[in-house]
């Protein structure tokens, strides 16, 4: 990330609070990096305090993924008692997209299994239940919108989770999907994606974009809604793929697309 470390960097440190102090073009920008360096351990400047406050008041008027970031890190920094803003960025600021418009577009992915693939998630398990897996699973894609019942851990949890730990399996996609929407709606309490975004970031990227837009919208939520998303890992590109993927502590930051759905 963006750190002011070395003497070398004292005059761009210089030049981005001149521009955010005075407000002139570049703002935004100035505001993400200087942020950027605040929240990871950089020295608060009482000169910036009325900066934070104008990027506060201007949230509304910016670019999703611009006012997310900003959003997250004023609030992180409030959190740290780093800054002290009048209005902190409430949960709507924080997130690039509603959950109801990214639960949305994965249920459209899980409604888009075949007989086929239903059949073979259904399967998963060593071909145990299939009846009674092919059933739950019809039952939670259709009436319950993605979501497992209450209370139950197996039928048909067991299957989808099997499922989306193989990329290119026959309903993988919508297995992952199903997963994702009942992370998005439990906090991700299980860790199912601390640990699938590690390991299999290249193929959640490579999908298809009809599915892999939703699901890295539901990811993306899922970083920005829970502050300890991710903290096991050091969030930086890959010093190769086999680290990433395979048990290292690496993995990259979250893609944004702009237009998902």
């Amino acid at each position: 990330g963006f750190r002011f470390l070395a003497d070398e960097t004292l005059p761009l440190l210089v030049g981005l609070e001149t521009i955010a102090i005075a407000d002139r073009a570049g703002f935004s920008l100035a505001v993400v990096i200087l942020l950027a360096d605040l929240v990871q351990g950089g020295r608060p400047a009482p000169l910036l305090s009325e900066v934070w406050e104008t990027a506060q008041a201007r949230l509304p008027t910016w670019p999703a993924t611009l006012r997310a970031a900003v959003a997250n890190g004023l609030r992180r920094c409030v959190e740290l008692g780093l800054l002290d803003l009048e209005r902190p960025p409430g949960d709507a600021d924080c997130v690039t997209r509603p959950a109801k418009e990214v639960a949305e577009a994965l249920v459209r992915v899980a409604r888009s299994m075949n007989p086929n693939e239903l059949l073979a998630v259904a399967q998963a398990d060593r071909g145990d239940d299939v009846q009674q897996h092919l059933a739950a699973l019809r039952q939670v894609i259709g009436q319950r919108d993605g979501i497992f019942p209450a209370g139950e851990t197996w039928f048909p949890a067991e299957v989808v989770e099997l499922v989306s730990h193989v990329p290119g399996s026959l309903g993988y996609e919508g297995c992952t999907a199903i997963l994702l929407l009942n992370a998005l709606a439990t906090g991700d309490e299980a860790g199912w994606f601390d640990f699938r975004w590690v390991r299999q970031w290249p193929e959640y990227c490579a999908l298809r974009s009809s599915t892999r837009d939703p699901v890295l919208a539901g990811i993306r939520h899922l970083y920005e809604t829970d502050p300890d998303f991710l903290s096991a890992y050091f969030i930086s590109a890959p010093d190769d793929a086999s680290g990433a993927r395979y048990g290292g502590w690496n993995c990259v930051p979250i893609p944004v697309v702009e237009d998902l759905f």
